[in-house]
């Protein structure tokens, strides 16, 4: 829920929606040791990733894919040795445990809305959507239909940022005052990876990996968000969306965060990527700079390689890796361990508050449709 004001805190607007705490419990269909069958809305490279990366598991199998894309949906059937369905409807009546979606950003609502109506567990890539309005369906559609929403928030399986969330959770740095977190592409990924990247932004596309961690240390409550922005030049590229977002988050504890994504940042960056934390606490700070991953290469070019999200001696590792396993485990006993539609509920109300404050110039409120505080 968003409330306008030039200077003041919002004042609070009561909650009438659903959450999935309403959920008595878990709700897995999948008996002990039985064959998990997974199907997937989205054939693209995340949903190609999480498939390889599920398929590992003995007791998952792949049933296939919907994508209106045929070609992504070829490639994914090929590459999964699964079938591809014309709609996602006939998709949903192979008698699913769960569904992943990784459609692009703005098309995550009818993908999850279908997934959650046909079956128990459902993974949705980031963001849970892109709006608030598409999130709130999703999430209650979930607790209507008693199914389970995982979001695929990669980075809680990053070493360095897993024990940064840790340590300050514990107590390590204090009572936390201030959070700074960078997320940024170079002008490439817009331009020449995304196909659709002008019907997202850099917020909806990046702001989710850094709001997820930032919301994760920082209590849940009545919020506070300032933004600016530019637009330009991308638009002059071909691609109508933001250049860049910048926002001042102020939190009900007092303590703030300033989150920042950028799609502008140079094409001959030696990594598409650069990610950046730093948590400041009343007795202690942590920095996390993960545009480098360890290595730069130097040669004709220089490279600093995306070594986490790889291959080691062809054996899948890093967090894509953890992620998924701990979901396929959450299939097999009923124990959720990812951040559920709630959490993605809340990062999807900041980042659509950051979009309107940008746009409009004014500070805007935001206030939880649930009243529990992040305590990961």
């Amino acid at each position: 829920m968003l409330t306008r004001s030039r200077r003041s805190s919002p004042s609070r607007v009561p909650s009438t929606g659903a959450t999935m705490a309403d959920l008595p419990a878990i709700r897995f269909s999948n008996p002990a040791g039985a064959t998990m069958r997974v199907g997937f809305i989205g054939g693209g490279q995340r949903g190609r990733l999480f498939a390889g990366l599920m398929s590992r598991h003995s007791d998952v199998e792949v049933v296939g894919v919907y994508d209106p894309s045929e070609a992504s949906a070829k490639a994914f059937a090929d590459a999964t040795s699964s079938a591809s369905f014309g709609t996602a409807e006939s998709l949903m009546t192979e008698g699913l445990e769960a569904v992943v979606v990784a459609t692009p950003d703005h098309l995550h609502l009818d993908a999850a809305l279908a997934a959650v109506q046909a079956c128990s567990a459902v993974l949705v890539e980031k963001p849970l959507a892109t709006s608030a309005s598409d999130a709130r369906q999703i999430r209650d559609a979930a607790v209507a239909n008693g199914c389970s929403v995982s979001l695929a928030y990669l980075n809680r399986w990053h070493p360095a940022f897993a024990r940064v969330l840790q340590d300050a959770n514990t107590g390590a740095f204090g009572r936390v005052l201030f959070q700074n977190a960078r997320l940024s592409n170079s002008v490439r990924v817009p331009t020449k990876m995304l196909g659709w990247a002008a019907a997202s932004s850099p917020g909806w596309f990046l702001m989710p990996h850094s709001l997820d961690l930032v919301t994760a240390i920082a209590p849940r409550g009545r919020t506070t968000v300032r933004a600016v922005g530019h637009r330009g030049l991308l638009a002059s590229r071909g691609v109508d969306t933001w250049d860049g977002l910048q926002a001042v988050i102020g939190f009900m504890d007092g303590s703030s965060a300033l989150v920042e994504s950028l799609w502008v940042l140079p094409e001959n960056l030696p990594s598409a990527v650069r990610f950046g934390l730093e948590v400041i606490g009343e007795s202690g700070m942590a920095v996390v700079d993960d545009s480098v991953q360890g290595i730069e290469e130097y040669g004709d070019s220089t490279e600093f390689p995306r070594v986490l999200v790889g291959d080691v001696a062809g054996v899948p590792s890093g967090p894509n890796v953890l992620m998924l396993d701990a979901f396929v485990q959450s299939l097999r006993d009923g124990v959720a361990r990812l951040p559920d539609a709630d959490d993605g509920l809340w990062v999807t109300q900041i980042i659509e508050a950051i979009h309107t404050s940008a746009d409009e110039r004014v500070d805007i409120g935001v206030e939880p449709d649930d009243a529990r505080v992040a305590c990961y």
